[in-house]
């Protein structure tokens, strides 16, 4: 399921209000769903799970510094889905 422009604007529409933790995890959740695999597996690993880098290159088989240039990209290309970004 991809997230919208649409429910990206409701949020905005009230930015006073906090949305509930499951808005929060409906919007991550359909925001990483359009990334690449790969992309998507160390954002996951790294902010969701909580694993550091030597963790994550131990999970994934990559090297630490795979690990950070693929954070570091991973995040450009979440940046680049919100508006104005």
């Amino acid at each position: 399921e991809n997230f919208t422009l649409q429910q990206w604007d409701n949020i905005l529409a009230a930015p006073e209000e906090k949305i509930s933790s499951e808005q929060a995890a409906e919007l991550i959740h359909n925001l990483l769903g359009q990334l690449p695999p790969r992309d998507r597996l160390v954002l996951t690993l790294r902010f969701v799970d909580g694993y550091d880098v030597a963790q994550t290159a131990y999970l994934t088989g990559w090297s630490k510094s795979m690990v950070k240039v693929q954070t570091i990209r991973a995040k450009r290309k979440l940046k680049k889905m919100f508006p104005d970004a």
